[in-house]
């Protein structure tokens, strides 16, 4: 064919016949990669019709996904009415451990022991459930035993639990604790970036880059705020000034989760991706991701610094 002919109306208009059917067919491939993720995945299909869509299309992690939006009202209900109802009061070491352990291990030990549908053919070690708890445990150990103390140092935040046992200065129901609060926070943020990112899965990168940074940072403050404001009234958790922890040091707190959030979406989330996300891989990436928070926790300390006025850090936190 000659130049002249490949400019002709006739071959514009095939052209554009092309593309369409390539854009029509990509739409079809991406509706039928839905359907069969909802055929196999029938624990999934009790979440509300308009949640729906914004689930994984991968079958294996779907119903997984879907278990820890469901856990969360079961743990955010227990530990609304332990504050409701002051339960902490008059209880120790054991008390808080029991509280703990309460909302954490169901969230571990339920997907084991009775797996979602979608993933229960799998070997315990590779379902979903499982690695997103290695992901989620790893990083809150990190941010616990480490990143508490940067709160301590420059945030002017303290614990008063009266116990006796502690690790690294860190009341052991902590660990417990975070747990549950971290996979309802990726869980959900997981539905908020997948729905970016299929709204605009036509645009173009960098606005699609951009709006998806402006998401995650926006997600990653309303957890930070949403946590330290719902447990003011614990009064065994303080900072030296309220306010300027909602307004400022809620920043700070928000710099795990611009990283997490983005990071713990990878998990699992398309199937054709090699090597496979094994126990180990997921655990590696979850180390990587804390590394960067540590990272960005200490330039934050050289940069901004106490947010408490008068007051100064010169050394690492946590080798105070």
């Amino acid at each position: 064919m000659s130049a002249r002919n490949l400019g002709s109306p006739a071959a514009k208009k095939r052209a554009k016949n092309v593309k369409e059917d390539g854009t029509n067919g990509a739409h079809e491939n991406h509706k039928l990669s839905h359907d069969l993720a909802i055929a196999k995945s029938t624990f999934s299909l009790a979440a509300p019709k308009w949640l729906q869509p914004y689930l994984s299309h991968n079958h294996k992690k779907r119903d997984g996904e879907w278990f820890f939006i469901w856990y969360s009202a079961v743990w955010i209900t227990f530990f609304a009415i332990v504050l409701a109802f002051r339960l902490w009061e008059g209880i120790s070491d054991l008390g808080y451990a029991i509280i703990g352990l309460i909302a954490c291990v169901p969230c571990i030990a339920i997907p084991l022991i009775w797996p979602p549908p979608g993933e229960a053919h799998l070997p315990w070690q590779q379902r979903y459930t499982f690695k997103a708890n290695v992901w989620v445990a790893a990083f809150n150990f990190v941010g616990n035993y480490f990143w508490t103390h940067y709160f301590f140092a420059l945030l002017g935040a303290k614990y008063t639990f009266p116990i006796k046992y502690e690790l690294n200065k860190i009341p052991p129901v902590c660990f417990l604790l975070t747990q549950p609060y971290f996979q309802t926070y990726h869980a959900f943020s997981n539905l908020i970036l997948r729905y970016v990112r299929r709204k605009l899965e036509h645009s173009n990168y960098w606005l699609r880059l951009a709006a998806i940074c402006l998401v995650v940072g926006a997600v990653a403050l309303f957890w930070s705020f949403a946590e330290t404001k719902t447990i003011e009234s614990f009064p065994y958790y303080s900072f030296t000034d309220r306010e300027r922890m909602y307004t400022i040091g809620i920043g700070f707190y928000a710099l795990y989760f611009i990283v997490s959030f983005p990071m713990f979406f990878r998990l699992d989330e398309d199937p054709s991706v090699k090597p496979k996300w094994n126990w180990s891989k997921t655990l590696l990436d979850s180390l990587a991701s804390a590394m960067i928070v540590f990272i960005l926790c200490d330039f934050w300390r050289l940069a901004i610094g106490n947010i408490i006025p008068g007051k100064s850090v010169h050394t690492l936190p946590f080798l105070l």
